[in-house]
């Protein structure tokens, strides 16, 4: 029985021009705000900043795209605008991709409400407002897909797009390793999908392979000159010597990805994979595109919804299998007939995005609602790096014994000449400013620590003279300010740190009970 798909077949002239107008004024008023927001540049932001001073293969934490990106969009003004430039336009950029893509595998309508869809995404709307390595991800991820998708209808004749997809998947892999769940998809969609499986022809892999490998053989170099530290990192990360089989986290993860989404995109897919059976039979004779995207969109969310499990995952681990996501939904909902739920989305998203940029840019609005505590790790930077420039006037360099703060003081303090160096707590090269910026107490002797962690100052046991110089703190209109202790050190002396008392040894609380920030 032929079963009733009023979009099975792909109206290939696809209306750019109207999608095109849609999508330009979404991006052009995501980057007219951008200088308005309230939003300090975060310890995550600062750190890919220093990163695009000093250009290289990899680097600690991640692998190197990030730096490339702010290093092109802050050649005239290191301004947090420019640092997050690239943000908005390559959003635009992948909702125009993923347009493309449905409109390929499904018509012009499913191309239409994809494409807008994303933009206006929760995720996307955070996103392109910030400056994060998911977005370039997302980018190359979603023109893999589309390479994918223009080779399969090719029957792999066409060599050109197995180039593009490996152009896509080596760019991509630069931008965050968790592409490697892309070809994991390509795997499993050629098991199960013919659809995919006409792509499955050797000439256009080897290129795509050839291309990936060349395009990423300076990342594995760097990363084999630097003892595999990104890898190390990313293992630490996933924290999977930590308390198992944590339920609660498991389901935060869940109630995460409705946020990420929306309720009624996530929600959508999650009845779509309840009534599986029933979706593929309505889909007739694309049954084996929709293989396909499942296949795109499913190994992310199970690996890491089985990682949150076990250890520990944040929402946004799993946001590559958005793209074909997304497209699948939108398809199912079609077929329904259930269009409201795709224009209430719209709505709902579209309202969200505007509430976004209007709290963004008008913190008291977000301090008279009582939602402080939202903002507090990214308010305040810039009025406490300042403070503590002036506290330490004095002193010829700074030694800091926070990640965090260390971003934030050598992107807020970047016209100063005045040193900035990572103090080792534990003695063990934990992040990319300890690996980088060590202290070197020949060249100063004496400095002033700006210590997150003051109930350890016993632990700089190298320094004979430890002396309290001043206190710097911020109100973030919560309970608890965030401190630093500000001490000069000096007659530094090396020789093996003191093994202090567990009391000594935990953080803790602070003296005046708050927890650091």
């Amino acid at each position: 029985m032929k079963i009733d798909n009023p979009i099975s077949q792909p109206m290939l002239d696809l209306p750019w021009r109207k999608f095109a107008l849609y999508a330009g004024v979404i991006v052009l008023v995501r980057v007219i705000a951008l200088p308005f927001l309230q939003i300090n540049i975060g310890p995550d932001e600062a750190q890919y900043w220093v990163w695009s001073q000093n250009l290289d293969f990899g680097y600690y934490s991640k692998p190197p795209f990030i730096a490339w990106l702010i290093a092109a969009t802050t050649i005239f003004t290191d301004a947090p605008w420019a640092v997050r430039l690239s943000s908005p336009i390559m959003h635009g950029a992948t909702a125009a991709l993923i347009f493309a893509t449905a409109g390929r595998l499904y018509g012009a309508r499913a191309a239409m409400w994809s494409g807008l869809l994303w933009l206006t995404l929760p995720a996307v709307t955070l996103s392109s407002s910030l400056i994060t390595t998911d977005m370039p991800l997302l980018f190359f991820w979603s023109l893999g897909l589309f390479a994918f998708t223009r080779l399969a209808e090719s029957d792999g004749r066409d060599w050109r797009y197995g180039a593009l997809l490996g152009l896509a998947l080596g760019f991509g892999f630069l931008s965050k390793y968790a592409l490697i769940y892309f070809p994991l998809g390509m795997g499993f969609a050629f098991l199960v999908s013919p659809f995919a499986r006409r792509a499955l022809k050797l000439k256009p892999l080897v290129i795509a392979f050839a291309i990936f490998l060349l395009l990423i053989s300076p990342n594995i170099w760097w990363n084999m000159a630097h003892d595999f530290q990104t890898v190390s990192h990313t293992a630490d990360n996933a924290n999977l010597g930590a308390d198992k089989f944590n339920l609660d986290e498991m389901l935060d993860f869940i109630s995460g990805q409705f946020g990420l989404a929306g309720p009624f995109i996530f929600g959508g897919f999650i009845w779509g994979l309840v009534t599986i059976g029933r979706r593929l039979a309505q889909a007739g004779e694309d049954r084996a595109k929709d293989l396909m995207l499942l296949c795109f969109a499913l190994p992310a969310l199970i690996f890491i919804t089985i990682m949150a499990y076990i250890s520990r995952a944040h929402a946004n681990w799993a946001v590559s299998a958005y793209p074909a996501l997304l497209i699948l939904v939108s398809v199912w909902i079609l077929r329904t007939h259930k269009l409201w739920s795709l224009k209430t989305s719209l709505m709902l998203h579209g309202g969200i995005a505007v509430l976004f940029l209007t709290l963004a840019s008008n913190f008291a609005l977000l301090d008279a609602m009582g939602r402080s505590n939202d903002i507090k790790r990214v308010r305040g930077w810039e009025s406490q790096s300042q403070e503590i420039a002036a506290l330490t006037k004095n002193y010829p360099a700074l030694l800091v014994d926070d990640r965090e703060l260390m971003g934030s003081l050598l992107y807020y303090l970047r016209d100063s000449d005045k040193p900035i160096m990572a103090w080792d707590l534990n003695r063990r090269t934990d992040n990319y400013y300890e690996a980088t910026f060590a202290y070197d107490p020949k060249a100063y002797p004496i400095v002033a620590l700006i210590a997150k962690y003051p109930r350890q100052i016993n632990q700089y046991v190298e320094f004979d003279t430890i002396l309290p110089v001043a206190t710097s703190s911020m109100d973030l209109g919560i309970k608890c300010p965030r401190v630093f202790e500000i001490y000069e050190m000096r007659d530094y002396r090396a020789r093996e740190p003191l093994q202090l008392p567990p009391a000594l040894e935990n953080a803790g609380l602070r003296d005046d009970g708050c927890k650091p920030y």
